[in-house]
C-alpha cells in the first residue's frame, strides 16, 4: 500500500517553485549586500588611516578639485579667445574737442568713466570724491574731509575708484585703508569694507562676471577679493614683496598687478597662483625700478610702465618683455586703453598724453597727442572719450610739483573715421 505522506499534491508543487523564486531573488539581494559590505569596508579602512595618510588622502581630494577647476577655467578662457577679435581703432583715431574742468581742491588721483561715456567719477587727495557730467561740467561732491572721522565718506586721501554697474555702486579707497561703497543714485556711504592694513592704491571690479567681485590691492603687499553681494571679504593672495601700487583686469580671474618691487604678476586667482615678470631694459638686463602703472591689452598681453619713463609689451608666454620703449615720458604714472584694441595711452608729467598703436609686438606713437600741465595720475577710455585725472602731485606722494598745473580733469573727445 502507497504512504499517503509520499504523494505530492499540485498545491504543494506551487509552494515549492514559489519558494525557489524566492531563493534566487534572495541571491541577488545576497549581491547587493556584498556590494553594500564592500563599499563599508572600503569606509572602514578610511575610518583606520593614520593621522598622516588621512591628510595624504584630503590632499589627493583637494588637487583633483583643482584640476577640474583649472580644466574648467581653460575652457572658459579657451572659449573666450575664439570670440575675441582685437579692434584696429589706432589708424583710425581723430582727436576732437578737449575740455578741462576744475574741480578738486587738491590733485586728482583716480578716475573711473561710465559705459555711456556721459558721467566720470574721481577721488582726490582733498578726500572728496567727485561726481561729473562730462557734457555740461556740473558736479556732485560726495562727503570727505581729512580728519574727520564722522564726515560720512573718507578721511584721508583717496588712492583709487572704480564702478561696479549691476550693483550701481561706486567703490573708492585710499590712505584710511576702508573700500567705501558709495549709491550712484544718491551721494551717501552705504557701507564699508575692512581688512587691509595699509594705503589701498588699487581697485578694480572684475568683468564678465555674475559674482558682483571686486579686487584691490594695498602698500601691505597683498590683494583681496571682496564679494559686494554679501559685503564680504572673500580671499586675501599674497606674492609682492613691497608695495602694490596699480592693478589692472581684462577677463575675469585673471588680474595683473605692479609694485616697488620691482615686477608685474598675472594672478589666477581661481588656483592661487601667479605668473612673475621682471623688468629689463633694451640690452635683456634686469632693472631695479619700481613699476606704477600696468595695463591689460588683451587676455595674453599686457603693458607695464616705470618709474624711469619706460614703457614694456608682456606676453604671458614668455618671461622675458617682447618690447621695452626707454624714456618716453620723464615717468609712466598711468597707462590705459580701449580693451582688446590696438589703441593705448600713456601720461606722465611732461606736458603731454601719448598715443600708441601696437602692431606685430612694436609700440608706434601715433601724431596725435594731447598737451597738458601737470601729472596725468589716471585715465580712463572709452570708444568717444578719454578722461584724465590731472593733479600738481603724483597721485602715491609728494616728490615734485607743478605749480603752473591746476586740479580737475581733462575730456578729450575720441573720433574714429571707420571701426570694423
Amino acid at each position: 500500500m502507497r504512504d499517503k505522506s509520499k504523494k505530492t499534491s499540485k498545491s504543494q508543487l506551487k509552494r515549492i517553485r514559489e519558494s525557489l523564486d524566492d531563493e534566487i531573488s534572495s541571491d541577488e539581494e545576497i549581491q547587493q549586500e556584498k556590494k553594500s559590505y564592500k563599499d563599508i569596508s572600503i569606509e572602514e579602512d578610511d575610518f583606520f588611516e593614520t593621522y598622516d595618510e588621512r591628510k595624504i588622502s584630503m590632499a589627493k581630494k583637494y588637487l583633483r578639485k583643482l584640476d577640474i577647476i583649472d580644466n574648467e577655467g581653460s575652457y572658459d578662457l579657451s572659449s573666450l579667445e575664439d570670440k575675441i577679435q582685437k579692434k584696429e581703432l589706432a589708424n583710425n583715431l581723430k582727436l576732437s574737442t578737449k575740455i578741462f574742468y576744475k574741480g578738486h581742491k587738491l590733485s586728482v588721483t583716480c578716475i573711473s568713466v561710465s559705459d555711456d561715456s556721459k558721467i566720470a567719477y574721481t577721488g582726490g587727495k582733498d578726500c572728496a570724491m567727485i561726481r561729473w557730467d562730462l557734457e555740461t561740467g556740473n558736479k556732485t561732491i560726495y562727503s570727505g574731509r581729512r580728519k574727520l572721522f564722522d564726515c560720512g565718506g573718507h578721511f584721508e586721501q583717496i588712492k583709487s575708484i572704480c564702478i561696479q554697474r549691476d550693483k550701481n555702486l561706486i567703490c573708492t579707497a585710499g590712505v584710511d585703508r576702508v573700500i567705501r561703497l558709495w549709491d550712484s543714485r544718491s551721494p551717501n556711504c552705504i557701507d564699508k569694507l575692512h581688512g587691509h592694513t595699509d594705503t589701498i592704491t588699487g581697485l578694480v571690479s572684475e568683468p564678465n562676471s555674475d559674482m558682483n567681485q571686486i579686487i584691490s590691492v594695498s602698500y601691505d603687499k597683498t590683494l583681496k577679493l571682496w564679494s559686494l553681494d554679501s559685503r564680504a571679504h572673500m580671499n586675501t593672495y599674497y606674492g609682492h614683496t613691497n608695495h602694490i601700487t596699480t592693478c589692472d583686469i581684462a577677463i575675469r580671474d585673471r588680474p595683473l598687478t605692479g609694485s616697488e618691487d620691482y615686477t608685474s604678476r598675472l594672478w589666477k586667482l581661481s588656483a592661487d597662483s601667479h605668473l612673475i615678470f621682471h623688468s629689463d631694459n633694451s640690452n635683456n638686463n634686469k632693472i631695479n625700478t619700481p613699476i606704477d602703472s600696468v595695463c591689460c591689452i588683451d587676455n595674453s598681453t599686457f603693458l607695464t610702465g616705470t618709474q624711469d619713463g619706460s614703457i614694456q609689451y608682456w606676453s604671458q608666454f614668455k618671461k622675458k618683455p617682447l618690447l621695452t620703449c626707454n624714456k618716453i615720458h620723464n615717468s609712466i604714472i598711468s597707462i590705459r586703453n580701449i580693451k582688446f584694441s590696438d589703441l593705448v595711452f600713456t601720461g606722465g608729467y611732461d606736458g603731454a598724453i601719448k598715443a600708441w598703436k601696437i602692431q606685430n609686438n612694436q609700440i608706434i606713437n601715433l601724431s596725435a597727442n594731447i598737451e597738458i600741465d601737470g601729472f596725468v595720475n589716471s585715465m580712463d577710455v572709452t570708444d568717444k572719450v578719454l578722461v584724465a585725472a590731472i593733479g600738481q602731485e603724483h597721485r602715491l606722494g609728494r616728490w615734485e610739483t607743478v605749480k603752473c598745473a591746476k586740479n580737475g580733469i581733462l575730456v578729450q573727445s575720441l573720433e574714429f573715421c571707420s571701426v570694423d
